[in-house]
């Protein structure tokens, strides 16, 4: 999916209840922040 549609797409699934708000990201930006330094499994 491009880049461009994240946002519309985002919200689509927010408003039919299919995922937290809190679940998704703003950009790939965060993605690819938490793909590459993944948080220490516990």
């Amino acid at each position: 999916m491009p880049f461009y549609h994240l946002q519309s797409a985002h919200q689509q699934l927010v408003a039919r209840q299919l995922v937290p708000g809190e679940n998704l990201y703003d950009g790939y930006g965060a993605v690819l922040r938490d793909v590459s330094h993944p948080a220490p499994k516990s």
